[in-house]
């Protein structure tokens, strides 16, 4: 009896956790753009404003989002939080966006597995887009060095780029 009362009272509280964001809020508060770290926190909340944590990991990619808030001050001299959605809702509906969605989803998926044999080779399709084959074959090997980690596949590539530099 105890088990259905905690999960009533566990969902009323996650409910009344996500109802009290307010998207509109966000939504109308212009970027600073002298504080980026600020901004990228914000943006972390457009989970709350229709995009789910694919669209919100993809789009706040310094470079993808540096781009957008540019586009619009040039246009019109400031930027709010529903500029940039808007911007990102545009280039979700673009036809190639779909595939670029279904190859983040399955890398996000593949940075999570641990790295072995089998799982290399039925991962190698999903690196391949990611990384060419040169930056792959040192990877290959810093696995099998490296055996021993029981690295997941994030955890490979974070070593690996330490040791590329």
């Amino acid at each position: 009896m105890k088990l259905p009362i905690l999960l009533i009272v566990f969902l009323s509280i996650a409910y009344d956790v996500t109802a009290q964001f307010d998207c509109n809020t966000l939504l109308a508060k212009e970027v600073d753009q002298n504080h980026p770290e600020e901004m990228l926190k914000e943006l972390k909340h457009f989970t709350h404003c229709g995009l789910d944590s694919i669209d919100v990991r993809y789009f706040i990619n310094g470079p993808v989002i540096g781009a957008m808030v540019i586009k619009v001050v040039n246009a019109k001299h400031s930027c709010t939080y529903g500029d940039i959605l808007n911007q990102i809702m545009l280039v979700t509906e673009m036809p190639g966006y779909k595939e670029v969605k279904q190859n983040e989803k399955k890398m996000y998926t593949v940075m999570r597995t641990p790295v072995t044999e089998t799982n290399w080779a039925r991962n190698v399709d999903v690196l391949n887009k990611n990384f060419d084959d040169s930056d792959l074959n040192a990877m290959h090997k810093l696995f099998v060095d490296s055996a021993s980690n029981n690295w997941t596949y994030g955890q490979l590539i974070h070593n690996y780029n330490i040791r590329k530099k």
